[in-house]
C-alpha cells in the first residue's frame, strides 16, 4: 500500500519503497523557494489580490535590483483609464469653449462691465488732476473701472463672448493705463483669455 501511494509506478519501475517527493523539488526542500512542478519563484506567481492594485513587495524583494515600471498590470490599466477620462473631460471642455452660445446672464454682466469701462475709462486716466472736485471724479472713475475689471475676472468668457462683444479691445486698451492697479488687472485678464484660447485650440488639435 505504501508503494502504491508514494511510488505509484515504482512497483513496475523497480523503485518501490521510495518516499514521496517533498515540496521543494525532486531533491527535497529547496531554500530558493522553487517548487518541483513548475520551477517558478513564489513571487512570480499571480496573486489574487493583484486585481485590487499594487501590493506590498515581499521581504526578499530589493528595489535596487529592479528597474523600469514596477506596477502590476491592473495598476497600469487603471492609470490608462484615468488618463482617458481626463482626456475626454478636457476635450468636452474645449468644445464647449468654442461652440457654446453666450448665456444671457453672462452677456448682461459683460455688457455692463464694458459700459462702465467706456464711461469711466478716460476719466480714470487723469491721475494728475488738480482740485478736490476733479480728484474726487478721478477716484470715483478709478473705483468704477476696478470694480468692472474685478467682475470680469469671475465671468466665463468663451470664444463667442470674445467675438460677440467689445470686451476684449476695451480691456486691452487699459493695459497701458497710468494707474498701476488697473493696468495690471487688465493685463492679467488678457493673459487669462488668450491662455484659454490656446488651451482649447491645443486640446482640439491633439
Amino acid at each position: 500500500l505504501r508503494d502504491m501511494c508514494a511510488g505509484g509506478a515504482g512497483v513496475l519501475l523497480g523503485t518501490a519503497g521510495s518516499h514521496a517527493p517533498k515540496k521543494g523539488g525532486h531533491k527535497g526542500g529547496n531554500k530558493g523557494g522553487h517548487n518541483g512542478a513548475g520551477g517558478l519563484n513564489a513571487r512570480d506567481r499571480e496573486h489574487p489580490l493583484d486585481v485590487l492594485g499594487k501590493r506590498r513587495a515581499p521581504s526578499d524583494y530589493f528595489r535596487s535590483a529592479h528597474t523600469g515600471d514596477e506596477d502590476t498590470q491592473a495598476t497600469r490599466r487603471l492609470k490608462l483609464e484615468e488618463r482617458e477620462v481626463r482626456w475626454h473631460a478636457a476635450r468636452r471642455s474645449a468644445l464647449a469653449f468654442v461652440r457654446e452660445d453666450i448665456h444671457p446672464h453672462t452677456k448682461s454682466e459683460v455688457d455692463k462691465a464694458a459700459d462702465l469701462l467706456d464711461k469711466h475709462g478716460v476719466d480714470s486716466e487723469d491721475v494728475n488732476a488738480k482740485g478736490k472736485k476733479n480728484k474726487d471724479k478721478v477716484e470715483n472713475a478709478t473705483a468704477r473701472v476696478i470694480e468692472a475689471l474685478r467682475s470680469l475676472s469671475s465671468q466665463y468668457v468663451s470664444l463667442k463672448v470674445m467675438d460677440g462683444t467689445t470686451i476684449v479691445p476695451t480691456v486691452a486698451r487699459l493695459k497701458s493705463h497710468p494707474h498701476g492697479t488697473i493696468a495690471s488687472m487688465a493685463t492679467a485678464l488678457c493673459v487669462q483669455w488668450i491662455g484659454s484660447v490656446h488651451n482649447a485650440v491645443g486640446t482640439l488639435a491633439a
